[in-house]
């Protein structure tokens, strides 16, 4: 049985989070949810916060969507900063990269 792609911090950061016909300084905030059938108590915070976190990433920097192979140094490190931020916060989050990864954007993420 099949259920779909898995999503990735990529795919959440790849959205488009313009609405046509409503200007930008109207948009207040988004929403990110969590659908699946084999999702609990225990694997919540594994698998919404890097996804989450790249959302709010996204909103903030409306403009890095078009570029996004130019700044993804910069958007992978500000996304393994927030992780290890809520590690030491005592969420267990999913990571979203590689320490490996996060330290050579360019060979991993081209």
């Amino acid at each position: 049985m099949w259920c779909g792609d898995y999503k990735t911090w990529k795919n959440m950061y790849a959205l488009n989070v313009t609405v046509d016909g409503l200007a930008d300084e109207n948009i207040l905030g988004a929403t990110a949810t969590l659908w699946g059938e084999l999702n609990n108590y225990e694997t919540i915070d594994s698998r919404v916060w890097s996804r989450t976190s790249a959302l709010a990433e996204r909103l903030w920097n409306v403009d890095y969507s078009d570029n996004m192979k130019e700044n993804m140094k910069d958007i992978v490190s500000r996304l393994s900063r927030h992780e290890r931020i809520l590690l030491k916060r005592g969420v267990h989050t999913a990571p979203t990269t590689s320490e490996f990864c996060a330290n050579n954007v360019d060979i991993c993420w081209v």
